[in-house]
């Protein structure tokens, strides 16, 4: 069967996607303060219930993460430290603050969001709201 093209819809789709850049803009200005010297890794994985966040974080403890949801996105702040009392020959590994931005689609349940940090490995689990996912309409014949 082939689709019908709806305007409506793609001008709806396609403000909701400006909307998610100018947050994204607006909280990355607001990062500014943050010069990080690190940048870990992140998969953004999406499931049928939820959003999984899910960043490279060795040697970072949990103390030193901050996880913030707001404005339909998810900040992720930190501090790697380096260790002390070695006489450092060469650096390879990054050290300091570093600042993830996640813009969250708008089905993202920011009422349910955990994280947990294991093996060096941050994974933040973000519900869905069931009520923005698509569903299939029976048709009938009257």
């Amino acid at each position: 069967m082939q689709s019908i093209w709806d305007p409506q819809r793609q001008r709806r789709e396609l403000f909701a996607e400006v909307n998610r850049a100018f947050r994204a803009a607006r909280q990355r200005e607001e990062l500014g303060s943050v010069q990080p010297n690190v940048h870990p890794p992140l998969d953004f994985v999406t499931t049928d219930a939820a959003y999984l966040v899910l960043v490279d974080l060795p040697g970072v403890t949990r103390e030193n993460i901050d996880v913030l949801v707001e404005r339909g996105a998810l900040t992720i702040r930190g501090k790697k430290i380096a260790a002390a009392g070695n006489h450092l020959l060469r650096r390879e590994r990054e050290y300091g603050p570093f600042a993830r931005l996640v813009p969250l689609p708008d089905d993202a349940d920011l009422a349910d969001v955990r994280a947990t940090l294991k093996a060096g490995e941050l994974v933040v689990r973000i519900g869905r709201r069931p009520g923005a996912q698509p569903r299939r309409v029976e048709v009938v014949e009257e």
